[in-house]
């Protein structure tokens, strides 16, 4: 055999080897056309799996900080609380040593959030003190009547408190008083 033959022998081989590896991936893709190896969809599942389990433990952490997050707000908002009716306590008791100091007679009428919503409608946050026997005597009739015309002009009772120098409890508790009375809710003595 010359090497003419030899090389027309090596390119007849390497022809067939052409020809089954087009027919072998003609095949393939008519079999299962665009399905990948199984290995690479296997790597692909464990991806997936394991992602997933990733995004579970992350919810589990997110979850237990909320719960966290949300007890030291409740308990934070518990004690803001009881800081805030020991206040209200202690502006009573001053309010109630500044009369007395002063050498005013006062009864003091204590109102709270129920008793106002069931007379006024109103609720105010904190309890609230108003000397009686100021408030019912013909100047306490002038300054009401002033709280009511203040009111009707549209001011807010804060801005009606620093004109009248009362307090803005007293001012709130005046007003709805009014509107107590207006309701036939409630009565008042006239002084």
């Amino acid at each position: 055999m010359d090497t003419t033959q030899l090389l027309m022998i090596g390119m007849a081989v390497l022809g067939f080897l052409l020809i089954m590896q087009a027919t072998r991936r003609n095949w393939r893709k008519s079999q299962g056309r665009g399905e990948r190896p199984a290995r690479e969809r296997y790597d692909e599942l464990q991806r997936s799996a394991s992602a997933s389990r990733d995004l579970e433990q992350v919810m589990l952490e997110l979850d237990q900080l909320a719960r966290q997050v949300h007890g030291k707000l409740d308990t934070r908002f518990a004690k803001l609380e009881a800081v805030i009716r020991d206040a209200d306590e202690r502006i009573d008791r001053l309010s109630r040593l500044v009369r007395e100091a002063r050498g005013r007679q006062s009864l003091d009428v204590i109102i709270d959030d129920e008793a106002l919503v069931e007379a006024a409608g109103t609720v105010l946050e904190a309890k609230s003190t108003l000397s009686v026997q100021e408030t019912f005597t013909p100047r306490g009739q002038q300054q009401r009547e002033v709280i009511y015309k203040l009111s009707d002009e549209g001011l807010d009772p804060i801005a009606i408190a620093q004109q009248v120098s009362r307090t803005t409890g007293e001012v709130e508790l005046i007003l709805s008083l009014r509107k107590a009375l207006h309701a036939g809710v409630a009565t008042v003595p006239a002084g």
